[in-house]
């Protein structure tokens, strides 16, 4: 009886850690090779067949359909500049330029990797339809509360990641691409 007992612990405390540990390294994000940017962060193997088996897992477990190198790069930023989480009580501040690209466009993902739901049908801006400053620069608000120009509705409460997708671009070949210029993500009011 107690030989079954012993059995029946260690093969729970297995089980346990092992499924543990495999949802630890493929919970986050992807582990090799990351490519960063201040507070962005890009895979570009992720679409590739070249794909580590970790960010394979990953791609299994969220159902994320990542760009192929001959496509672009998807860039994720879940902390603003300061290094706090990224969260529907706050509002945020985008400002800058974005990396040469023929498009891009910039939205947001919640903590399940949904697109979170929008009251103004707004999920996203691209390239091509925002306001510019004069000399090229731009400025986007993510808020609850609706703002002039550049504004992107999101929810109230939760975490948030912020994606950049730049398509066809020399970003997307990491080693010859440079270190593109990103966005900065600057925290304003918080409720």
């Amino acid at each position: 009886m107690q030989l079954v007992l012993n059995l029946l612990v260690a093969v729970v405390i297995a089980t346990v850690t092992g499924l543990g540990s495999a949802w630890l390294v493929i919970g986050e994000e992807w582990l090799f090779p990351t490519y960063r940017v201040g507070e962005w962060a890009a895979w570009p193997e992720g679409g590739s067949s070249t794909a580590d088996p970790y960010s394979r897992a990953l791609l299994a477990r969220t159902g994320q359909l990542p760009l192929g190198s001959g496509e672009g790069i998807a860039f994720f930023a879940a902390r603003d500049s300061e290094g706090r989480r990224i969260r529907g009580e706050c509002d945020y501040l985008l400002y800058g330029e974005a990396p040469q690209a023929r498009l891009w466009t910039l939205g947001l993902l919640d903590s399940a990797g949904n697109v979170p739901p929008s009251p103004t049908g707004r999920i996203f801006f691209h390239s091509r339809e925002i306001l510019r400053k004069p000399d090229g620069r731009f400025e986007i608000t993510l808020s609850p509360n609706a703002r002039p120009g550049n504004w992107l509705p999101i929810p109230e409460k939760g975490p948030l990641t912020i994606v950049m997708r730049l398509y066809d671009t020399p970003v997307a070949n990491v080693t010859t691409g440079g270190t593109p210029a990103m966005p900065t993500i600057e925290r304003r009011i918080c409720r």
